[in-house]
Formats: structure tokens, C-alpha cells, sequence
């Protein structure tokens, strides 16, 4: 699996890798959850800044908006995210899915295995 082919639940899952966290699916398996006894908290930093606005300060992962959004190329992924170092630069339908890309691509590379 590419790191740009991550969406929604797949990309919070390898956010939560990256960061250490322990993840598991809920009894619906629609949402990963961080299990922290007695606490369950909805685990998407894919979506929610509390989530994943530490992790684009932290590791210097800056984002802007595309100049062009109305070229066939871009689709709807107009938000550029990349990393400090411009190692890793990925796109994405919100800054927040853009900056996640670029956090789990810095720490495990641009191929995933399945």
C-alpha cells in the first residue's frame, strides 16, 4: 500500500503507529478508538486539529493551499503538506490529511505493507 492511498480510518491507523498509540476497532469497525482505561476517545487526526494539530507542530510539517485548484491535476486534492526537510511532500483534500501523509511517510516510508 501507498502512503498516498491512505484515507479516513487507514491513515489514523498508521498515524497511531507512528505515534506509538494503541488502536482498535470498535464493535460497528468503523472507527479506530485509543483504549486508555477507563477512556475511550474517537482516535482521527485525520479531521480533528486536537489530534493531529501537535503532531504538524511538532514535526515542523507545513501546508498550503494550492495556487491552481481549478486544474484537472490536482482533483480535489488541493492542500501540499511536507516535512521540514521538503523530504516528503503529499497532497490532500484538507491540510490535515495532507500533513497525516507526510508524518506516516516520514517514519515509515513511501510504500506500506498491507
Amino acid at each position: 500500500m501507498k502512503v498516498i492511498d491512505l484515507e479516513n480510518s487507514q491513515l489514523d491507523h498508521w498515524v497511531a503507529k507512528a505515534e506509538g498509540i494503541e488502536v482498535k476497532y470498535t464493535h460497528t469497525g468503523e472507527f479506530w478508538r485509543v483504549m486508555d482505561e477507563p477512556t475511550e476517545i474517537q482516535w482521527i487526526p485525520h479531521k480533528d486539529w486536537t489530534q493531529g494539530g501537535p503532531i504538524i507542530e511538532r514535526e515542523g510539517i507545513g501546508f498550503y493551499r494550492a495556487p491552481s485548484p481549478d486544474q484537472p491535476d490536482y482533483g480535489d486534492e488541493i492542500w501540499v503538506a511536507s516535512d521540514a526537510r521538503d523530504t516528503f511532500t503529499y497532497r490532500g483534500s484538507t491540510p490535515l490529511i495532507a500533513a497525516m501523509r507526510v508524518y506516516v511517510a516520514s517514519k515509515f516510508g513511501e510504500d506500506l505493507p498491507d
